[in-house]
Order: structure tokens, then C-alpha cells, then sequence
């Protein structure tokens, strides 16, 4: 059984790098790990994040974030680009991020951490 959370009250993230971020778009923790799920904040990396880019805060989520979840041991990252219709899977490789795939409208995303999660990215729409 596994337990998806995506923040509705914008619980910030406390990870390793000393200070506490504004929480990512979707999240994903296991059910067995949810001892890190604290009322208003979650107390370490969660297995999956998922940040929805937006033409102001791409150049944080793909730089100054990106190297925190990484440092963090957040397993898989993701970033959504809605404008572009894109996908991009990164998977942690010992403190830094290695890009599986990039996936455009024709494709599907498939997760190596949770098994049976696959998105088609056609299905994929911005609601902001």
C-alpha cells in the first residue's frame, strides 16, 4: 500500500540542506516512510517530487531545488512543463541526478519507484 500526498496545505519540506522550502507540486511518500509526514511540514526527502514548471519559477526548480532534492536522496524528480508539453525524469544517482528521459506528447513516463505509475503525457493538463 503506498500513501500520495499533494500538499493542499502547502506543508514546506525540512531536508538536509539545513532550511526548510516551499513544498513541490505533488509528492510522493511510502506508506512505510510516513513517519516524515508531520502536521505542517514533511521531515525529510520523500521518495518522489514533482514540480509543475511556470515561466517564473522554472529557473529555481531545475537549479537551486533540484541540487537540494538531490543532495536530499529524493529518489526520482520530475518536472512537469506544461507549455512545451514535456516530461523530464531524473533518478538519484548518489547525491546528483541523472536524466532517464525527457518525454513529449507521445510518450509515457514510467516510474522506477513506484511500480505501475505511468503517465501518458498527453494526458498531462496545466489547471494554474
Amino acid at each position: 500500500m503506498t500513501l500520495l500526498l499533494d500538499f493542499p496545505p502547502r506543508r514546506e519540506m525540512a531536508l538536509p540542506a539545513d532550511q526548510k522550502w516551499p513544498p513541490p507540486n505533488i509528492v510522493f511518500i511510502a506508506k512505510n516512510r510516513r513517519k516524515i509526514i508531520k502536521e505542517n511540514f514533511v521531515e525529510g526527502a520523500p521518495d518522489i517530487v514533482v514540480e509543475i514548471l511556470s515561466p517564473s519559477n522554472w529557473p529555481v526548480d531545475r537549479g537551486k531545488k533540484a541540487r537540494v532534492y538531490a543532495q536530499a536522496r529524493v529518489r526520482e524528480y520530475w518536472i512537469v512543463a506544461p507549455e512545451v508539453e514535456t516530461i523530464e525524469l531524473f533518478e538519484q544517482r548518489t547525491g546528483v541526478y541523472a536524466l532517464v528521459g525527457k518525454y513529449g506528447v507521445g510518450g509515457t513516463v514510467r516510474s522506477e519507484v513506484l511500480a505501475g505509475l505511468k503517465i501518458k503525457v498527453k494526458d498531462v493538463r496545466h489547471v494554474y
